[in-house]
């Protein structure tokens, strides 16, 4: 909307969901908090709206993604030792359990992979073998992801959840909470990628352990799971063959 005074990015859901503007404001309030990733600033709220600041996005260029990959590392050295948020938030339309637990494998298995598997099941996206393809995932999650810190995450960065204006690189739509820091750049390979130079600059400036491309799909099953809770079928086909790259 556009007033007098400024334009906005109003935001809105259901009458009364307040739980979704109440995560979507937390996650903004702890990404702003570092200092170190640019935000927009949140102007108003009730329980069925979010009134934002206006972002004037422009193409980016090399030097911006730069900036922005040096960024996202160093967000990704913000640590509270322990995996989760101070509370639940959503990722798109799905709840996001984020209740505390001090091991990442059992967080990344309880609170990502087996809630997404359980409401597909319910929803009959699954099938009974499917789900034991998913058990067996699980019990392989701790010899395929190896011992991390639990990091601050957007939690939800794909390539339209990043803008750039002429100063700087902006995040929007979090989905916040402390986990692996390899799940925030697995997401970025997701729906089109970024550019390769912003992977460079990434890993120049953040210490990963070896292997992350090996690694890319396991947290992405997490989203893809959630893809296909959210808008259907078209995306069983990527959640089957990561199971079974897998099994």
């Amino acid at each position: 909307i556009e007033t007098e005074a400024a334009k906005y990015c109003v935001k809105t859901c259901e009458q009364g969901d307040g739980n979704v503007i109440d995560s979507e404001r937390a996650g903004l309030d702890a990404l702003a908090a570092t200092c170190i990733v640019q935000v927009p600033g949140i102007i108003a709220w009730g329980d069925n709206y979010l009134v934002l600041e206006w972002i004037n996005s422009t193409t980016p260029t090399s030097v911006q993604w730069q900036d922005f990959a040096r960024q996202l590392a160093e967000l990704h050295k913000v640590s509270v030792g322990r995996f989760g948020f101070h509370d639940n938030g959503y990722c798109g339309e799905s709840v996001q359990v984020n209740e505390w637990c001090d091991n990442g494998i059992e967080f990344f298995v309880t609170r990502r992979i087996q809630p997404q598997a359980r409401w597909a099941r319910d929803r009959g996206l699954l099938s009974a073998a499917d789900g034991d393809a998913l058990d067996s995932f699980c019990t392989r999650v701790v010899q395929l992801v190896p011992e991390m810190p639990a990091v601050l995450l957007h939690g939800d960065l794909w390539s339209s959840n990043v803008m750039f204006t002429e100063q700087s690189p902006w995040v929007i739509d979090p989905a916040a909470y402390y986990g692996w820091a390899e799940s925030d750049v697995a997401m970025t390979c997701l729906f089109g990628g970024f550019p390769d130079s912003f992977y460079r600059y990434y890993f120049e400036a953040c210490s990963l352990p070896e292997g992350f491309y090996d690694r890319v799909d396991v947290y992405n099953l997490y989203h893809l799971l959630n893809h296909l809770n959210l808008f259907g079928g078209s995306y069983y086909q990527q959640v089957a063959s990561t199971l079974k790259k897998y099994s």
